[in-house]
């Protein structure tokens, strides 16, 4: 496999053996001439505009079989793009990006090669992506939040909620102004500032953004060197987007998966920037797409190996959001690694860690009863009120313990075990309850 390198061409990586037929040829003798190479697509040439067709076996099923009589320039087929030979791939990839299907190559009014997709994706490293894919590509998801300069801001607050990636964009007149960002929020609680007073006094001003042309590599570079966690992504003095760091590195692995959804090896390729999108960057354990996929793993074998129940703990940090708003979320972010710490060294190697968001942990025992939950939940309680924290006093924790049993499904279980961690919140905290 290749990284792309600067002298790559896309004929080195292209089929040179190519099998094409004339415009105006029939259906038939297209699909006799495919039938005949074992093909899927032929090349298709029209000789009078030199332009270069491709047919799949898609059009020809849509044609039906009783009407295979016809020209082939009779049906409306996508004309292919067309490079020279020595066209290198990275070149290729910024003009054309990854929606295509297939590039004709062609020298001197000749049929050199094709490439399709496929070939590209299987010679193609997928960090490459960040050098060629715009990040106009990454914010279609996105929704901005707006409010007016003259929004209270105790308003401003209760907009944002509970994300902590969220934030606001304070505009006047139609034109942004300024952004409100939870640091925002934080300061204010400091300064102990006046919460009826309009967003315009506490905003972070002028508003930064980069343009939607940029590439996700220069998006990168600005947020690292800007120290920022997002981008303002605009078209001019149009705000299009917003997207974090982590969003980038999502997003750029699901676009990855989906270039690579037809090639096998590449497929294997994927696999590991899969598993990378299933860890959490900050305490390194599982996130929450990764749970369900190993609760049902784990359900499928208890159906065909006749196994144990399983069980699940929630965890919950008492009191966290003291921490981030005395300390400020430097020392919240490295209390919850130690946290993750310290809960792995409490479980076995067939456990599984997941952080399912905030200050929120969910612990999966496979082949494990509500007696031996119970007790894991017991030392990891222990283990958290004994520790010293780097940065901070103490902390506590409050865990809810649930079990499987025939026909449960996993939300089920979950939030039997989220109930569960209520009644211990709701009984004094530092406790473990089991439903």
């Amino acid at each position: 496999m290749y990284k792309i390198e600067k002298s790559l061409t896309l004929y080195d990586i292209a089929t040179k053996d190519v099998v094409a037929v004339d415009l105006e040829s029939s259906l038939d003798s297209a699909i006799d001439s495919m039938y005949r190479h074992g093909l899927r697509d032929i090349v298709v040439i029209d000789d009078k505009n030199q332009s270069y067709f491709i047919l799949t076996i898609r059009e020809i099923l849509e044609q039906g079989r009783n009407n295979l009589d016809k020209s082939i320039g009779s049906i409306n087929l996508k004309e292919a793009d067309v490079v020279s030979k020595d066209c290198l791939v990275g070149d290729a990839i910024k003009k054309f990006g990854m929606n295509f299907e297939y590039m004709c190559i062609v020298e001197d009014k000749k049929l050199m090669g094709i490439v399709s997709r496929s070939d590209l994706i299987a010679n193609y490293d997928p960090a490459e992506l960040v050098e060629y894919e715009k990040i106009e590509n990454f914010i279609f998801h996105n929704v901005v939040k707006f409010v007016s300069k003259n929004t209270k801001m105790r308003d401003a607050i209760s907009f944002i909620g509970d994300d902590l990636d969220d934030c606001l964009i304070v505009q006047h007149n139609g034109i942004p102004i300024g952004i409100i960002t939870v640091m925002d929020i934080l300061k204010v609680f400091v300064d102990k500032s006046d919460l009826d007073r309009f967003v315009d006094r506490y905003m972070t001003a002028p508003l930064q953004t980069v343009q939607k042309n940029l590439t996700v590599k220069e998006v990168i570079e600005y947020l690292n060197n800007k120290h920022f966690k997002r981008a303002v992504v605009a078209d001019g003095d149009r705000i299009l987007g917003i997207i974090s760091q982590g969003d980038i590195t999502r997003l750029i692995y699901n676009k990855w998966m989906d270039y690579s959804r037809r090639s096998i090896e590449v497929a294997k390729k994927a696999l590991k920037y899969r598993d990378m999108a299933m860890i959490d960057s900050l305490t390194k354990a599982y996130n929450r797409n990764k749970f369900y996929e190993i609760i049902e793993q784990e359900k499928n074998r208890i159906v065909r190996y006749g196994t144990k129940t399983y069980s699940v703990i929630m965890c919950d940090l008492d009191h966290f959001k003291n921490i981030n708003d005395i300390y400020g979320h430097h020392i919240g972010d490295m209390t919850l690694k130690q946290i993750a710490d310290i809960i792995k060294r409490c479980i076995r190697k067939v456990d599984f860690l997941f952080r399912w968001g905030g200050d929120e942990f969910v612990i999966l025992l496979p082949q494990t009863d509500e007696n031996g939950a119970v007790a894991v939940a017991n030392k990891i309680r222990d283990a958290i009120n004994s520790t010293d924290f780097l940065a901070i006093d103490s902390i506590t924790c409050s865990l809810g313990v649930s079990s499987c049993s025939d026909g449960s499904v996993a939300d089920d279980i979950v939030a039997l075990a989220d109930r569960a961690l209520y009644v211990s919140k709701n009984g004094g905290r530092d406790k473990v309850t089991f439903l």
